[in-house]
């Protein structure tokens, strides 16, 4: 069979078991990549690139260092600040939600999620609220906020790449917040008046991470592990806002700080193993395969190209502006949105400069919907991060996302011509 379809049936039959629900996530995401091998698609040296991925390592440090602020209970210790500001579970949905966009609009998406997930669970468990209640707003905040400048998303680059190679003008630091701050208004809204409805109640916080609160430990000890652990967390922090700066990258700021931890004994080697979410981390490290696989094949421009041509050859700008939209947004919640964003943007431009239209509402277009990765805990990092925690199942993040998805689209295509001209 053509190595395409493999990929392509593998991709179907992953997404299947998720949304069923009644298999071992990381029993379907690990059978992935051998599958990819077993069947030809890919060379043994190719199915565990994920294994040395930034993004893995990133996500399997930040959730002992994320841990670790758990176990020590200063995550508890910030809930109870904030929590005085906070009058319901409600109002919580929306103060974690700001914080997060604003971060994340200058940090990455992982690692704004990795950062807010210990004083998300800080509030949770001081206000007695379900993890569940917030963690799916956090973690669609970290893409929300993804969109606002040209650092908040690696793609965000990238269109400012595309459109300087192609001697086009490029988009200033602030120039995606036009859209990017409608969407993130869009979606806080949304989840004050609908989302916050449908969000799942899964129970209370997993105590595997509170290891340090059974422990019996002296005041003193239990104040000098808060004391590291706040300053390690702050340190991965400053690290991560000022990577180019340092010339440290990101992941290699997290393995510093998860190695801190051990050598001031903060943990231990068995709390370190217990506080990662293996799950969630198999899905990332299952999918980097499959989305190879799919690029290598010609899967995913497969899917792309018969989107595009939904429009016919006459389609008008909107209609195409739309379906780049459409396009960017469904592949993006299969694979990376760097990824997704890369396999459309020549397309853009190249159908842009045919309709005689301007390339950098489609360019944009492209860059805005690749964030929107809002129905699957797969397409990005932050969604995956969140799963376990949350205790959500594949429906949930369709069930909620969905909407979300539809809003995005709609304000898109009802602002963007407003603020930028669709024709030269």
């Amino acid at each position: 069979m053509n190595p395409m379809y493999i990929s392509l049936l593998i991709l179907l039959a992953a997404v299947i078991l998720y949304v069923c629900g009644k298999f071992s996530y990381l029993a379907i995401s690990m059978s992935i990549p051998i599958l990819l091998y077993l069947t030809g698609v890919l060379e043994i040296n190719e199915i565990f690139v994920a294994f040395t991925n930034e993004s893995v390592i990133l996500a399997g440090c930040m959730f002992v260092i994320s841990g670790s602020i758990l176990s020590t209970g200063v995550a508890e210790d910030i809930g109870n600040y904030i929590i005085k500001y906070i009058k319901s579970e409600k109002s919580a949905v929306v103060i974690i939600m700001l914080a997060t966009i604003l971060m994340s609009s200058f940090l990455s998406n992982i690692g704004t999620a990795m950062i807010m997930l210990p004083i998300t669970l800080g509030v949770c468990r001081s206000a007695k609220y379900s993890p569940s209640r917030l963690l799916m707003p956090m973690a669609f905040a970290c893409s929300l906020g993804g969109m606002n400048t040209t650092i908040g998303a690696p793609h965000n680059l990238l269109a400012n790449s595309i459109l300087e190679i192609n001697e086009m003008q490029s988009l200033g630091f602030f120039e995606l917040s036009k859209m990017g701050i409608l969407f993130s208004i869009a979606g806080v809204l949304y989840f004050y008046f609908w989302g916050y409805k449908m969000l799942p109640v899964n129970g209370t916080i997993k105590e595997t991470v509170t290891s340090n609160e059974k422990k019996s430990i002296s005041p003193k000890t239990k104040y000098r592990n808060k004391i590291f652990a706040t300053v390690i967390f702050v340190f991965c922090i400053l690290g991560f806002i000022f990577e180019n700066r340092i010339k440290m990258p990101v992941h290699i700021t997290a393995f510093i700080g998860m190695l801190l931890l051990l050598f001031f004994r903060v943990i231990n080697e068995k709390e370190m193993v217990n506080m990662v979410d293996w799950s969630g981390l198999s899905i990332l490290a299952g999918m980097f395969p499959l989305v190879l696989a799919l690029n290598k094949t010609g899967g995913v421009k497969l899917i792309a190209d018969n989107l595009i041509k939904l429009g016919g050859e006459t389609a008008s700008p909107v209609i195409f502006t739309a379906l780049i939209f459409i396009a960017a947004a469904g592949i993006t919640q299969i694979m990376s949105n760097t990824a997704s964003a890369a396999l459309l943007y020549p397309i853009a431009i190249a159908v842009a400069c045919g309709l005689n239209c301007n390339p950098k509402v489609i360019v944009i277009a492209v860059t805005v919907a690749a964030s929107c990765a809002f129905i699957t805990p797969i397409g990005t990092g932050s969604n995956t991060i969140v799963m376990a925690s949350g205790g959500y199942q594949f429906k949930d993040y369709m069930k909620i996302g969905l909407p979300l998805l539809l809003i995005c689209f709609l304000v898109y295509i009802f602002f963007a011509p407003l603020i930028w001209p669709i024709y030269f």
